[in-house]
């Protein structure tokens, strides 16, 4: 760890291990490491091969515990072994996140442009499939231009914090490449793109809409406050439309992380400054006046996204002049003037909206744009008032048939048969059909999948197939269609997914629905109710 012998005489008297043991207590043994392993900056050592700060620390722990004064205070050599092996692991996956360079030029077509999807001022986005750990995935590739010194210092910033940050709202980051002067990152796919391409789409729901937004705020919570707390927290400074992207089951991830900043530095943000209108509708107005950004601007950023998703329009219209003009201060005048946001809503959701979701939303985007940023709320908050809005929408819209509980025989097919008043059903909405059931006592689950058909629309060939069994932490995640847990003891499984417009007849929704086990029965099945819930 040092390269020198344990009696060299820079130790003086004491030697190695007494100095070794002060150094830890004191939090400055990282000191006594040899410099030809360490750089200055931790993400510039990993990029050129350097010790993995994790590996590090777990080695340096161990050494440490090593060099105890009793002997009773040292590990045994199986812990040693046990704590080698995990520094050691920590390193290969640092060096695992390397991609080579001619995968990349192949997965892209040497970065063609019909794969770029996007670009800023230094970097280009390219989406394509690349062969790395043996498989090939489907990727977004971020390139940075080699001719500037800013988009390096961008992309030093975005590595680190993907190492650092890694959660499911925050885009997932798959490698890196700096072959040959290259600067590259290889997220994760994101199949539905960015969400500014979605706001005026009406088959994005508002019931979807909602849970985006929670995404995004849940995400900025992991930078705002819980994740890398050992880093500190960090501002994200770029929150837009366009920075959300959003994966094929419209889960919302946070990208665009080249311009993030820990919350105790201070500086200029440069994207402003560019005066790009991509991130001019998003800027707090407090930038105007004291030249720096902080965590509540990134909720006033957010807010403005709150608008957007609620109006189904970009905050920076084409022909808008100046920030005044701008989605955000404009939907707050016409709050003040009208004590509502009616006439601004996108028609396309408009009738979907309940009015106690409604309420919520709206009161809680009007706070993020508070111009007193001690007036706006935490992120935390945030989360807290969004989740009360889709409650509300989900329990306005829930619909339940049939209420006694069955009990299934030894019988290979459940029949499920019902109708619903148009009236009750949100305009062009996606509804999921769940049953509630539970397993008998005697029963584990059923041995095999269970086909669910439309017999209505019989002519479309596409089933569904779901499985009765207790959800576990490895398969809950694996389909719409493996059973929920409910607080009550029951479970919730998706039988069949359908569009209020779908066919209906005299102002009624028809249901038949025939569930078929191919392997035994349904026998110790218990069948309570249906719900019909918006998606």
């Amino acid at each position: 760890m040092c390269g020198r012998l344990a009696y060299d005489k820079i130790y003086g008297e004491k030697g190695l291990p007494s100095v070794a043991r002060q150094r830890y207590n004191e939090g400055t043994l990282k000191g006594m490491v040899d410099p030809k392993l360490m750089e200055a900056d931790e993400i510039i050592s990993m990029l050129k091969g350097g010790v993995n700060q994790d590996s590090l620390e777990t080695f340096l722990k161990i050494a440490y515990q090593c060099l105890a004064e009793t002997q009773t205070g040292r590990p045994t050599m199986e812990v040693i072994i046990k704590e080698l092996e995990e520094a050691l692991n920590f390193q290969k996956n640092k060096d695992n996140l390397h991609i080579l360079l001619k995968a990349i030029k192949l997965g892209t077509q040497n970065f063609s442009g019909g794969n770029c999807i996007g670009e800023g001022r230094f970097w280009k986005l390219y989406e394509g499939e690349v062969a790395h750990a043996y498989v090939c995935t489907r990727v977004i590739v971020k390139r940075w231009d080699e001719k500037y010194h800013q988009g390096h210092i961008q992309f030093l910033m975005e590595f680190e914090t993907l190492l650092k940050y890694k959660h499911e709202n925050i885009i997932g980051l798959v490698g890196y490449c700096n072959e040959m002067n290259e600067k590259i990152i290889v997220y994760e796919h994101a199949c539905n793109g960015s969400l500014d391409k979605h706001l005026d789409n009406p088959s994005l729901t508002w019931m979807k809409r909602l849970k985006i937004c929670i995404d995004v705020a849940t995400g900025l919570q992991i930078l705002h406050k819980d994740g890398a707390k050992q880093e500190g927290s960090i501002m994200h400074r770029d929150i837009r439309s366009g920075s959300i992207l959003v994966d094929g089951n419209w889960n919302a991830k946070i990208s665009n992380l080249e311009f993030s900043n820990k919350v105790l530095v201070v500086d200029r943000a440069e994207h402003v400054d560019d005066i790009a209108c991509t991130s001019l509708g998003y800027m707090d107005l407090k930038y105007e006046f004291e030249g720096f950004l902080t965590q509540r601007s990134d909720i006033y950023s957010f807010g403005v996204i709150l608008f957007e998703m609620l109006c189904g329009r970009l905050a920076w219209a084409e022909g808008c002049e100046n920030h005044s003009h701008s989605l955000g201060p404009m939907a707050v005048r016409y709050y003040n003037e009208e004590g509502n946001l009616d006439k601004m809503i996108f028609e396309g959701i408009k009738e979907q909206i309940t009015p106690q979701s409604l309420t919520i939303f709206q009161t809680v985007a009007i706070q993020c744009l508070e111009i007193d940023q001690d007036e706006r709320p935490a992120i935390d908050q945030l989360i807290i008032q969004l989740k009360k809005a889709l409650e509300f929408q989900v329990k306005n819209k829930e619909i339940e048939r049939f209420t006694d509980a069955v009990e299934c025989s030894r019988q290979q097919i459940l029949h499920i048969k019902c109708k619903i008043t148009s009236q009750m059903l949100s305009a062009n909405t996606q509804y999921a059909c769940n049953l509630v059931f539970k397993l008998s006592e005697m029963c584990c689950g059923l041995h095999g999948p269970v086909i669910a058909r439309d017999l209505f629309n019989w002519k479309n060939k596409e089933t569904g197939i779901l499985y009765f069994r207790y959800p576990n932490p490895w398969n809950m995640r694996d389909t719409d269609w493996v059973p929920r847990q409910r607080k009550d003891g029951w479970m919730e499984v998706i039988v069949w997914k359908f569009n209020s417009n779908y066919e209906l007849k005299n102002d009624y929704l028809f249901v038949n629905l025939k569930l078929i086990t191919y392997e035994r029965t349904m026998s110790g099945l218990i069948a309570r109710s249906i719900k019909f819930r918006p998606i």
